[in-house]
Formats: structure tokens, sequence, C-alpha cells
């Protein structure tokens, strides 16, 4: 998968991972032990929002091999509306790009996904 990067007005850009890690990260700032949460972004709390971009944000830059120290407010600071959206669609593309195309086509939960697939031994 290329990698997909959010490009702020400044003239920034980082690289966005929407991987487990991440949602570990999100988790444990926020406070949540329900993943389901990350299965409807239309629930999360807006100063959740922020926590879930830094998070991705930070996964990314290190995986392009950056060093990454910036706040969860030093990011909040640059976002605008338009690049909360433009966030949300890579989200979206990485998360559900993942799904095997069985899950896809049945339209199920990730929860779903993790407790129901069958595994090949």
């Amino acid at each position: 998968m290329t990698p997909d990067y959010l490009h702020f007005p400044n003239g920034q850009k980082f690289r966005i991972e929407a991987n487990w890690d991440s949602f570990v990260t999100f988790c444990d700032l926020t406070g949540r032990s329900d993943l389901a949460a990350l299965d409807d972004i239309k629930g999360f709390r807006i100063n959740e929002v922020k926590v879930l971009i830094w998070a991705c944000i930070k996964e990314g830059e290190e995986a392009d091999g950056n060093k990454f120290n910036l706040s969860i407010k030093d990011i909040s600071k640059r976002l605008n509306p338009i690049l909360v959206g433009v966030f949300f669609e890579i989200y979206s593309k990485q998360v559900y790009a993942q799904i095997p195309q069985e899950y896809q086509t049945k339209k199920k939960s990730l929860i779903k996904m993790f407790t129901t697939r069958k595994h090949s031994e």
C-alpha cells in the first residue's frame, strides 16, 4: 500500500498510519477500552478526534523513519475542518482496505471481523 500523507497549509506533511499501534495509543490516551469505538468514528467525542489523528501521524512518521516530537496540542493547532475530513478519508481507506473481501461484502464491523474470523491452522 502506498503511504498516505496529510498536507498542512504551512507546507508540512505527515504520514498517516492507521494500524494496531495507533489504535492502542488512542485507547490508552482516551481511556477507552472498547475497540468498537474505532469502528464508528461518528461516535467519537470531539477531543478524541485530535488524539486519533496524532496517534496515526506518530505511527506514520515513525514508519518513515522520522523522529516525531510534536504533542497532541501541536498537531491540533495545525488542524482545520478540511484537514480533519481528509484525515478521515485516509483513515477509512487504510482501515477498510485491510479487511478481507469476504468481510467487506457483508459489511461486518471491525470487531465482529476480529471475533468471528476463521483461522486456518
